[in-house]
């Protein structure tokens, strides 16, 4: 059991909206929850006491949320766990392709990241530097978690959106509808892609829920702004 500080109380809106996802998902209002997690945890349905991957957990609380839930969860991220509340799940830190090169892991039902990906490989993250940088590491990401799921097994994905493929060297990647499909979907097919908005922008909102305002696709593939604004969840099945 770890104990972290910084977390904040989450809306009550968000917690409703959470548990009335299909496998009602019941969080504390004491995590601090962010837009991603909330929606990878509304969506989410996984049988009860699934093994679950969380690939780059540091900065939310979805894995404990699923432990509470009754799930087996194993975390991984290159850095220590620093933001949330109490932690009881098992935790890896290092780089996870080099943890499935090494062949340590079991195989899991699902696999999660969010927010992580387009990180991957590109300069620094967080206290890591990795020298040289590579531009294809969220590619050898996503390989690696198709090696570690089961038959016809999940991966849920948050990464950031727009207009253009953009690569920043130093931090991260922003993924289009082209460079979706090419970077991050070899080997499985797409179920869900879900547009939202992760800071506030000029695109138009489509409807909101649990306080997150969701986009519609043309608008999403039409959006240019030099930060991330825009974030995709993907929920995929391995083929």
């Amino acid at each position: 059991m770890v104990e972290n500080s910084g977390s904040w109380p989450v809306p009550t809106a968000m917690l409703d909206w959470i548990a009335e996802g299909p496998r009602h998902l019941r969080a504390s209002e004491s995590y601090d929850i962010c837009h991603d997690a909330a929606i990878f945890l509304y969506h989410f349905d996984e049988l009860a006491g699934s093994r679950v991957l969380a690939v780059g957990d540091n900065d939310e609380n979805s894995a404990q949320v699923l432990t509470d839930n009754g799930y087996r969860v194993l975390g991984i991220d290159l850095r220590s766990h620093c933001r949330g509340g109490p932690i009881s799940y098992f935790r890896l830190q290092g780089d996870f392709v080099e943890f499935v090169a090494r062949k340590v892991l079991p195989e899991f039902d699902c696999i999660y990241s969010l927010s992580a990906i387009e990180h991957f490989g590109l300069g620094t993250y967080g206290t890591f530097e990795r020298a040289p940088p590579d531009p294809n590491y969220d590619e050898a990401a996503l390989q690696a978690m198709c090696s570690l799921l089961k038959s016809a097994g999940t991966v849920y994905l948050t990464v950031p959106y727009g207009q253009d493929y953009v690569s920043h060297s130093t931090d991260w990647r922003v993924y289009n509808h082209q460079a979706v499909r090419n970077r991050l979907t070899a080997g499985f097919a797409i179920e869900q892609e879900i547009f939202f908005k992760s800071a506030e922008c000029n695109c138009a909102t489509t409807h909101q829920a649990g306080g997150i305002a969701f986009v519609a696709q043309r608008d999403a593939d039409a959006y240019r702004d030099e930060l991330p604004h825009l974030t995709v969840f993907l929920k995929l099945r391995k083929l």
